[in-house]
């Protein structure tokens, strides 16, 4: 396993190169992919961030949404997961009906999506999803603005003990998506990504 310091600088990083202040978001390539991958599919966030565009959904139209996405992919396989909160009594009545569809015969798989501290992990120890979604929100704006006293390390440890917490709950971390700019773990914590926590990570 690689591993890499992380330094924390006495003020932040805000690449405003990809990130001005006064104009759309660039990406800045540093490598170009020299290929496609073989396999593409997606998975389904209108029962999360589909939310936050919008009205809050009901359970029923949660549901129905869910039924029409399964109905849409079929076997293509091009949607595999939908990814619920699990904050509102109504989210969780979702994601309960949503899993009781898949373990019927339902081809996309409910997960859930929460942030990266163990308070939202202890949502999710019951559920019974078999993975989880985590926002690591890890750019120098979260970590020197929304944490205290702040910094990258300090972001790192809370992230990473969420991801242990998660671990121990054999829910599979799916990934920990750092936002924006100047990411300290955006890292995929399964399949070909890295190898961190193998030794702990559930099997299924």
């Amino acid at each position: 396993m690689v591993q890499t310091e992380i330094v924390d600088p006495t003020t932040p990083n805000y690449f405003a190169d990809s990130f001005p202040k006064d104009d759309f978001p660039r990406y800045e390539w540093t490598q170009r992919p020299t290929h496609l991958p073989a396999e593409v599919w997606t998975t389904e966030t209108t029962h999360r961030d589909g939310q936050q565009g919008g009205l809050p959904l009901t359970t029923a139209q949660s549901l129905t949404i869910y039924d029409i996405l399964c109905h849409f992919t079929a076997g293509s396989g091009a949607i595999r997961q939908a990814e619920f909160f699990v904050y509102r009594p109504s989210d969780r009545d979702a994601l309960a009906g949503a899993l009781e569809r898949y373990h019927s015969g339902s081809l996309i798989e409910p997960t859930t999506w929460i942030r990266a501290t163990a308070k939202d992990v202890s949502l999710i120890r019951s559920l019974g999803v078999r993975e989880t979604g985590m926002l690591a929100s890890a750019s120098d704006f979260h970590t020197f603005h929304k944490f205290k006293p702040g910094g990258r390390k300090q972001v790192a440890d809370v992230y990473l003990d969420a991801v242990r917490t998660t671990l121990d709950a054999a829910v599979r971390c799916a990934n920990a998506a750092g936002s924006a700019a100047g990411s300290v773990t955006h890292q995929r914590l399964r399949g070909g990504g890295t190898h961190l926590f193998n030794s702990v990570a559930p099997e299924y």
